[in-house]
């Protein structure tokens, strides 16, 4: 019994000398090390994060220069509060990105390169179908982004198998508006369009500056009986400074017979109990409607007055010449 205990005895210090919680490593230096990256989405407008339903997720690992360091890819992730993604990596400080929705077939994507790509490089580029970037609004797509705070790994060489935890809040990076045109006599005679430069991203979620505006599909629903025009649009990211507008053309007069800053008009809308502006970081569905009011038959034109409402918020009234055929 004593020669047992003394092998006993052996043995666990043998395992505390190779450490590792196993006996297959000569060293601690090679003990597995990494950190698991969870996910989760809950605007700044929420209390109660969700965990969205996505095909594809990928996730990167920066160092502390900002340099790709590590990345991985799963198909069809059950994202929940007990899921996550392993990432091993040496001893450093990284923060993690992560990407949802980035269709190849939409996108053209970069080749990222461990030990090369930085944070801020170019991640895609919408590709663009017959003049119109690739963003049918049917079926339609979403996007989401999100980055985690710092991570620090210290060196298994002094500390054996270390395993850090993190979490991502990925945020939508994608919209759905819906315009309608409301007391027109011919509504199949206008169109919508909307425009923006937001069609390229870098890895860390911001657009990318002074690249082409680019024209954005709707898909139209003109209904005479009702005097009403309705067209939707799917569209990445909406930000201030990207060129974003919002016009109507008449095709019977072949002109463009109303224009207007598309996020400037979102941002200026105020709800009913406060003067809070829009959080584009937290809506991402929109219903923009404009009102054929107070039609006044002045010789050549037909002037209306137009009002522009953002769900339940009134945001502007505009003058517009629709002809004689509005």
């Amino acid at each position: 019994m004593k020669h047992f205990s003394k092998i006993l005895l052996a043995i666990f210090t043998l395992v505390t000398i190779v450490g590792c919680d196993s006996l297959i490593y000569d060293d601690n230096k090679d003990c597995p090390q990494g950190v698991y990256v969870s996910f989760y989405s809950k605007t700044p407008c929420e209390e109660t994060a969700i965990y969205p339903t996505v095909d594809h997720l990928e996730v990167f690992a920066f160092d502390e220069n900002g340099i790709l360091a590590g990345m991985q890819q799963v198909d069809n992730p059950k994202l929940a509060a007990d899921y996550e993604l392993y990432m091993p990596l040496p001893e450093g400080n990284y923060t993690f990105v992560a990407w949802t929705g980035l269709d190849k077939a939409r996108l053209d994507r970069t080749n990222l390169q461990v030990g090369t790509t930085k944070k801020s490089d170019l991640m895609f580029s919408i590709k663009e179908k017959a003049g119109f970037a690739d963003a049918n609004p049917v079926p339609g797509f979403k996007i989401y982004q999100g980055e985690s705070d710092k991570v620090y790994l210290p060196s298994s060489k002094d500390n054996g198998t270390v395993e850090r935890h993190t979490k991502i809040n990925l945020l939508e990076q994608t919209n759905r508006i819906n315009v309608s045109i409301e007391g027109l006599k011919e509504p199949s005679n206008f169109e919508v369009r909307i425009y923006s430069a937001n069609g390229s991203m870098n890895t860390d979620g911001n657009i990318v500056m002074n690249k082409s505006v680019i024209q954005y599909p709707g898909i139209a629903t003109a209904n005479a009986k009702q005097q009403q025009l309705q067209t939707k649009f799917n569209t990445l990211k909406l930000k201030t400074g990207y060129k974003n507008t919002l016009e109507v053309y008449d095709k019977f007069q072949k002109k463009v017979i109303f224009r207007a800053d598309l996020v400037g008009s979102i941002l200026l809308s105020k709800s009913d109990n406060h003067d809070t502006n829009i959080n584009l970081d937290c809506t991402h569905d929109f219903d923009i409607k404009l009102y054929v009011r107070d039609v006044c038959e002045c010789g050549e034109y037909t002037f209306i007055s137009c009002e522009v409402n953002l769900i339940k918020w009134s945001i502007h009234s505009y003058n517009i010449g629709l002809g004689d055929a509005y």
